[in-house]
């Protein structure tokens, strides 16, 4: 980005037991914000394959219908703003800003509960950091 542009950061908990969850920062002149993404801990969407962390579970690639992103792993970290279609963000990457709207995340696990138990066994939690630069 070229120009003047203000910083804001923010720090959130998504937990893996959770649907889609806002994250406070809001897009609101797309193709003049930034948003990076990154995240730390592990958390567990299927207790057979453990704890991973927002890259999802090794070997895991998800093909399910009921899941927000297909074709990438279970359990990596998913974002979406406003109504766009989810796209991965993992351990470090960026929000989509060329739309308006909230930015939500979310664990890449069945949602809806009709594969297995979708959110029921999941646990843990990531803790994130959302860095907003918005031209001024």
């Amino acid at each position: 980005m070229n120009g003047t542009y203000q910083t804001q950061t923010f720090n959130v908990t998504i937990n893996a037991n959770q649907p889609w969850q806002n994250t406070g920062v809001y897009i609101s002149t797309p193709g003049k914000q930034f948003v990076t993404i990154q995240a730390t801990g592990n958390w567990v969407n299927n207790p057979v394959s453990g704890p991973h962390d927002a890259n999802g579970a090794p070997g895991y690639i998800c093909t399910d219908p009921n899941y927000p992103l297909r074709g990438a792993l279970e359990g990596c970290l998913v974002g979406m703003t406003g109504g766009s279609l989810p796209y991965f963000v993992g351990i470090n990457g960026v929000a989509n800003t060329s739309v308006a709207g909230m930015i939500q995340l979310v664990i890449n696990d069945d949602l809806s509960g009709k594969v297995g138990n979708g959110l029921g066994d999941n646990s843990g939690s990531l803790s994130v950091t959302i860095t907003l630069l918005t031209t001024t």
